[in-house]
Order: structure tokens, then sequence, then C-alpha cells
């Protein structure tokens, strides 16, 4: 570099200075008064500067009180002119009249918007109550032993809609009902082998869900007197309750459901055992639940089908129908539905 620091570039030409060309602007628009409102008479657009201020005017109200003055004195006789004229007579009652009709019409200045001021005040109306008996006014005597009357007789009951459609308790009567050839259900208090209905020496029972009441849920297994049992125990219910609803947990229901398809995963044939499906009096529903996850789990149909079927039979008893509700039959689809190591062994027998 020759010398420092550089020369500092010159300052570029612009083009309009380059070419010669020079541009004036005449505003002819300058001083003049903006034309007014399009209105050919002078209107000055509607603002809230221009109009009239509201009033509040005060409201004249004639009560009840005041309308009865001046019908008084409207009513009141006139005094004696000592003057005998009738003409003038008549002149001066016309005016006191026309002054009193003016003076008993409300004088409006004007609309006013409505105002808990304005508003007429609310009259307490006495109301008229009318007796059974006779006489204007109950006597104390008879209204207290209506009294007394009415608080010892006791009122009905209503019976909820579960008990009205309750089944009777059945304690001497077991109710055997045969489901399929190798399938049956019935009521039973107690589970021992020698008690339950339809066991003899020659066909016994091989295996039994039973369904008992206990103070705790729980699901054992056991194996008595060449018999295995499946035992659901039921949690503690309400005794003034009539009917119980479905009281098998979801793991209860899945483990019976899996027990009866391991031993009959194709409900028609015939796999050389005996089940027996035991449920204490009162507690179908919990025996037609149970029924039902089995039957759809191993058809691969919907739980309601399959009630709806048994509904329709005639071989079976009415106290194993309708017994199970809409809610309760979405619950037991759900577990009919559930994942199960029995899925894939149930599956060809389904198919075929």
């Amino acid at each position: 570099m020759a010398t420092f620091p550089p020369p500092v570039p010159n300052a570029r030409v612009p083009l309009r200075v380059r070419c010669g060309v020079t541009m004036r602007l005449h505003l002819s628009t300058h001083g003049q008064v903006p034309a007014a409102w399009p209105s050919p008479k002078g209107h000055v657009q509607p603002h809230r500067n221009h109009l009239p201020r509201r009033r509040n005017p005060r409201r004249v109200v004639l009560h009840e009180h005041d309308e009865v003055k001046v019908a008084e004195i409207a009513l009141e006789p006139k005094a004696p002119s000592p003057v005998p004229i009738v003409e003038e007579e008549m002149k001066a009652t016309e005016s006191t009249e026309g002054t009193l009709a003016e003076a008993a019409k409300p004088v409006s200045n004007g609309h006013s918007e409505p105002h808990r001021s304005n508003l007429p005040r609310r009259r307490i109306v006495k109301r008229i109550i009318f007796h059974d008996t006779d006489e204007d006014e109950p006597t104390a005597e008879s209204s207290s032993l209506r009294s007394v009357a009415a608080a010892e007789v006791p009122l009905p009951e209503s019976p909820s809609p579960a008990d009205a459609y309750a089944p009777p308790p059945l304690a001497d009567q077991s109710q055997l009902q045969l489901v399929l050839p190798s399938m049956s259900m019935a009521y039973v208090d107690d589970d021992a082998l020698t008690q339950l209905p339809g066991h003899t020496a020659d066909e016994p029972y091989t295996h039994v869900v039973s369904v008992r009441r206990g103070e705790s849920a729980g699901i054992s297994r056991s194996f008595e007197n060449r018999c295995t049992y499946l035992r659901l125990t039921l949690a503690p219910r309400d005794s003034s309750i009539r009917r119980a609803g479905l009281g098998l947990s979801d793991a209860q229901l899945r483990a019976a459901r899996d027990f009866l398809a391991e031993l009959c995963p194709d409900p028609a044939a015939s796999s050389g055992v005996r089940i027996l499906i035991a449920t204490p009096p009162e507690h179908p529903t919990d025996a037609m639940s149970l029924l039902a996850c089995y039957t759809a789990f191993v058809t691969s149909k919907e739980v309601d089908a399959v009630l709806r079927a048994i509904d329709t039979e005639e071989g079976f008893m009415s106290t194993w129908k309708g017994e199970v509700s809409e809610d309760e039959v979405e619950r037991v689809e759900k577990i009919a539905r559930a994942w199960s190591y029995m899925s894939q062994i149930v599956k060809p027998s389904v198919a075929a």
C-alpha cells in the first residue's frame, strides 16, 4: 500500500443527477377545507356529543290511598252557595270536576327507563285457605286427632326394582339344570360331595365349580374324594337385599372360564368328565354369568346372544332365565374376549 490509511471511496452519484432529470410535485389541495358529510342540507353526522342529554324525569305515581282521597273529595256534597244563581253553581261544579279529573290522571313527562324506584310497590295479598271441615277454621281438637291418626298409620314401603323381580328363596329345592351333556348347575348350600344333587355312585361328579359365601373374596383349588373343586368365595353383602347381582370378580370369572375350557374345549363333544356349577340360593346371576362367559369363550359368540338363546330354550327352568343385566353382560363380554393360555386350544374346535 502506497498510502495509509487508504483513500475514502468516492460517494455514488444518484442516477437522476447523472442523467440530469429534475422532478417537481405540485400540490393543489393545500389549504382547502374538506368536503362535509354528503348531505345536501348540511346535516351533521350523529354523534354522542350532538345528542341531547338524557333526563330522568320524576314520574307521578298515584297509590291506592291517593285514589281513595280523590274519590272522597269528588263525592263530598258541595256547600250551599249564599247567592241563589244556578248558572254560577253549574259552572263552578264543572270546573271543580274537571280539575279533579285532571289531578287523578298520572302526569307523563316522557318515557323513563325501568328502575326499581319507578315500579309500583308489591302488596301482600291475603291468601284464602279452604279447610276440609264445614267450619271456617279447623278446631284444635280435630287437627290434633288427625295428626295422631296419621302418625299411627304406617306408610307402605315401596319395593325397589331389584326386589320386585327377585326370585323367591329356594331353600329345599336345588333346581338341578342340565346345561351340556357333561355339565349341570344347581342351587347348593353345602358343596360336600355326598350333598350335591345328581351325584350317584354310578355317575359321580369329577369336577365342581363351587360359588360360596365367605368373609373375603378368594379362589382356591383342591382335590377331595376323587373330585376336583374350584371354590370361588364371594365377598359379604347386605342381608336386607333379596336378590344379589354379579358378585364374582373379574379374576374369579377368568379362572372359572379357563378351568371349564380346559375340561371341555368342545362343548358338543363328550370328554369323559362330569361337571357341576354349584351356587347358593338367590345367586343365579353368578352361575349364569359363569356359564355365558365359558360358552362365549369356546364358541366365539357374544355373551348377549348366548343368554338370549338360553332364555328362549323351553327346557331351561325359569329361575335361571333373565338374571343378568345389561351392565353385567358388558362386563362378562370383556372377560370372555380377554386373552388366555386356552385361546390357541379352543380355536381348532371353533373352526370345526
